[in-house]
């Protein structure tokens, strides 16, 4: 019964966030739509400080250096698509990390290094949808990123419980198995095929259908990283969840892990595909 209402929780927490952000994201001015963005990514800032085991008090000021650290960017001209390429780097050690885990959690598991991860998670993660915004095409891709990742979450979870089976990684997060990574890719690649037909602008894009395809493919994998490496630091720490904000979730770090991973993939896709020009 218990699990019951847990599920029940989930869902409609999923509900309720995926339908605020459709709505921020069409309905809101682009300033406001930064607002939000940067609201969002403040409370988990706010999360990565506490997982990183700061008291009650620095945890708060940890959104505030990172704000700092992008306006410091902003005065200094440094590239957007230079920030988010070394988050591509930081995930590419972080595959390595969660494969090895725990050998060498004693290098990266004290606080000032989980905070200094936290920048080179957050940060480009936060200028990859900043600069999708400035798309002309904005909302469309922005839209077709969360449902990728969204797709591969439910995918996931559904399928990797009705299925069971061999575990992806159990040293990291014993209830993910190879079948809900499938599954999430089989939702993702059908959801791709309906995205594609739905949207005139994909195609306008210059993206033809086997390239969209690939992409939707790509995303939903990598995205399955930043779920395993939230679990790592976790794991680490002996929390269940980042945070308690989100019902069936847990905080908001729970609910954005994917998309942390998988926003700089897209947005660098569509910056070397000349789609748009970074604004930074």
């Amino acid at each position: 019964m218990r699990n019951y209402s847990e599920l029940q929780a989930r869902i409609v927490t999923g509900f309720v966030s995926a339908l605020v952000a459709v709505c921020c994201l069409f309905f809101l001015s682009d300033e406001f739509f930064y607002a939000f963005i940067c609201a969002v990514f403040g409370i988990c800032a706010w999360e990565w400080g506490n997982l990183a085991g700061l008291s009650s008090f620095r945890a708060l000021l940890y959104p505030v250096f990172l704000a700092g650290l992008v306006l410091l960017s902003l005065l200094l001209k440094i590239s957007a698509f230079w920030i988010i390429s070394i988050g591509l780097v930081w995930w590419g050690v972080a595959l390595f990390l969660v494969m090895f885990y725990p050998k060498f959690c004693g290098f990266w598991s004290a606080p000032l290094p989980v905070l200094i991860i936290g920048i080179i998670v957050l940060l480009p993660s936060f200028f990859a949808f900043i600069g999708l915004k400035s798309h002309q095409n904005a909302d469309t891709l922005i839209l077709i990123l969360l449902v990728f990742i969204w797709g591969a979450d439910i995918g996931a979870f559904f399928i990797g419980k009705a299925i069971g089976g061999a575990k992806l990684c159990a040293h990291v997060s014993p209830g993910k198995t190879w079948s809900g990574v499938i599954g999430g890719a089989l939702i993702v690649s059908l959801l791709s095929v309906l995205l594609f037909q739905m949207f005139d602008e994909i195609r306008l894009l210059g993206w033809h259908f086997y390239f969209f395809f690939c992409l939707a493919l790509f995303v939903s994998i990598i995205s399955v990283l930043g779920d395993l490496t939230l679990s790592m630091f976790k794991r680490a720490r002996g929390f269940k969840d980042s945070g308690s904000l989100l019902p069936g979730h847990g905080g908001f770090l729970d609910r954005v892990d994917s998309l942390l991973s998988a926003s700089p993939v897209f947005s660098v896709v569509v910056a070397l595909s000349k789609l748009y020009v970074l604004p930074f």
